[in-house]
C-alpha cells in the first residue's frame, strides 16, 4: 500500500490473518480473508463461504451471524439479506428496483457474475460502506425497474 498525504509518501504492508473452516470432524480448510466473495445461508441453516477456490461450509460456525462475525474480524463484509452477506471488493453492480428487493451482482466463483438480493433498508448501509472505501463511484447502478 503506498499512499501521499501532504507531500508526505506513506507505504505499508497489511498482512491479514487466515481464518480456518472446519469442513469436516477431522479435517480444516485455511482462507485467506481475500479470497472470500460472499457467505450464503442455505434453507437448512448451514452457511457456506464462497470463495475463488470453492464453496467451503464451516461445521464450528454453522449460521450467518456466526459466520459473518468470524469473516469480520479479518475483513469487512456487509449483509444484504437474511441469507447473504459479500464482500464489498467484490461487487460488480447493483441493479435497482421498486418492487422486490435489488438486485447485487458480485464476483463468483469461477469468474461469474452472481446475483444476490440486497434488501432496501441495507442498501443505505452499504452506500456509507463504499464511501468509506472510496469505491462508490466504480459501480454500475441502474435505475430502477419499471415492473
Amino acid at each position: 500500500m503506498e499512499e501521499t498525504v501532504g507531500g508526505l509518501e506513506l507505504s505499508g504492508k497489511v498482512r491479514l490473518k487466515p481464518r480456518m473452516l472446519q469442513v469436516e470432524q477431522d479435517h480444516w480448510v485455511r482462507v485467506d480473508t481475500q479470497e472470500v466473495l460472499y457467505l450464503e445461508e442455505d434453507h437448512t441453516g448451514q452457511t457456506y463461504w464462497v470463495t475463488l477456490r470453492g464453496k467451503f461450509r464451516d461445521l464450528e460456525k454453522p449460521s450467518l451471524t456466526e459466520a459473518l462475525a468470524k469473516a469480520s474480524r479479518a475483513g469487512v463484509f456487509i449483509q444484504t439479506s437474511p441469507h447473504y452477506a459479500v464482500a464489498p471488493s467484490r461487487i460488480l453492480g447493483i441493479r435497482m428496483r421498486r418492487r422486490g428487493p435489488h438486485g447485487l451482482e458480485v464476483e463468483g466463483y469461477g469468474g461469474e457474475i452472481v446475483d444476490l438480493p440486497l434488501e432496501h433498508q441495507r442498501l443505505a448501509g452499504l452506500e456509507v460502506c463504499l464511501d468509506a472505501m472510496d469505491l462508490g463511484g466504480g459501480f454500475l447502478c441502474t435505475e430502477p425497474d419499471e415492473d
